[in-house]
Parts: structure tokens; C-alpha cells; sequence
């Protein structure tokens, strides 16, 4: 366990992340390419239900899949608390980012959210556009190195219209073809929204 200052890196811990989290010092915590799996997932969002300290989570590259990410996410139906979740390279797929979309609907601390890197087609896409037709409280999206074609970021994209806390939006390396370029184009210059960072190429 190495500790700076008031963040926390873990390395190849699983067994002790109950009583890690329960630690009321700690207030980032960054558990990255550990291979915790949904197992160690589990032990973590038990903790999160009752943790009131923790405000960023660092799970990048854990092969957490969709189960995983379901018991996280019911995590952040009670935590409110939590502002900075990543978890990008993982293999949550579109599943699992349905579940991140129920949980967004009724979380308002997260203002944070990466999800580089994990089969997020365009089904999981438009679960997430709907999510933040509500939620107001996320400035941050990352999206990138996804399966999102035209239709799933034509989705996000409009969610822009309605939803004005969104400042950052990371669509890049998807599978995002001429016409969705051109859409997503279009849309930029009609919001004309200098001061929001929307990035697809």
C-alpha cells in the first residue's frame, strides 16, 4: 500500500478493500490494472454504500464485465458522494453500461465518468443519451475506443439540446462514419457551444 498525501494506490489488493474504503482519510483511491475482477467489484460497491469520504475511484483495466459494473452502479444509487469514476479498459459492453444509466438518472454527485475502452455499442450509447436527459449533476464523458456508429452518437449528441451541464464529451476512435461526422458537424455549429469541449475525430 502506498499512500501520498490523501490519495491511495493499491497494488494486487482484493482481500482488504472493505477496510481500505473504510479508511476515513481517504479520498481518492486508485486501484487500476489490479485484475480485481467482478469479485473484487462486489467488495468495493458494498464499501461505496456506505462509505462518506471517497471522491474518486480509479478501476481502469480490472476485467470488471457487466456484472461488475451492476454492482458498482448500485453503489452510486445511494452513494452521494463519489464525483470521479474510471472505468475505462474494462469489459462492461453495452449491458453494462445500461446499468451506469439507470444509476446516472438518479445520482447527482458524479461529475466524472470514463468509460474509454469497453464494447460500448450503439445500444449502450442511447441508454446513456437517455440518462442524461435527466441527470445534471455530470460534466465529463469519455467514450472513446468504443463500437459507437452514427446512430448510438447521433444520440448522445442531441442530448446536448436539453442537457447544459455536459461540458466534455470524448467520442473519438468509434466507428463513426462520414454522415455521422457530418451530423455531429452540423450540430456543433448550430448549439454553437464555444465553451464545450466535443471531440469525434
Amino acid at each position: 500500500l502506498e499512500s501520498t498525501g490523501s490519495a491511495v494506490t493499491v497494488h494486487g489488493m482484493n482481500a482488504c478493500l472493505g477496510k481500505i474504503l473504510g479508511c476515513p482519510q481517504l479520498v481518492e483511491l486508485d486501484l487500476s490494472f489490479n485484475n480485481i475482477g467482478d469479485n473484487g467489484a462486489e467488495q468495493i460497491a458494498d464499501a461505496l454504500k456506505e462509505n462518506h469520504h471517497l471522491q474518486g475511484l480509479n478501476l481502469r483495466g480490472n476485467n470488471i464485465g457487466a456484472d461488475g459494473a451492476k454492482q458498482i452502479t448500485d453503489a452510486l444509487k445511494v452513494n452521494s458522494i463519489l464525483k470521479t469514476l474510471d472505468l475505462s479498459y474494462n469489459n462492461i459492453g453495452d449491458d453494462g453500461a445500461n446499468q451506469i444509466a439507470d444509476a446516472l438518472k438518479g445520482n447527482h454527485s458524479l461529475d466524472s465518468l470514463m468509460l474509454n475502452s469497453n464494447n460500448i455499442g450503439n445500444y449502450g450509447a442511447k441508454k446513456l443519451a437517455d440518462a442524461l436527459k435527466v441527470n445534471k449533476s455530470l460534466k465529463t464523458l469519455d467514450l472513446m475506443k468504443n463500437n459507437i456508429g452514427d446512430d448510438g452518437a447521433r444520440k448522445i449528441a442531441d442530448v446536448l439540446r436539453v442537457n447544459h451541464s455536459l461540458e466534455t464529451l470524448y467520442l473519438m476512435k468509434n466507428k463513426i462514419c462520414t454522415d455521422g461526422e457530418e451530423y455531429l458537424t452540423k450540430l456543433k455549429l448550430e448549439l454553437n457551444d464555444v465553451f464545450r469541449d466535443i471531440r469525434w475525430v
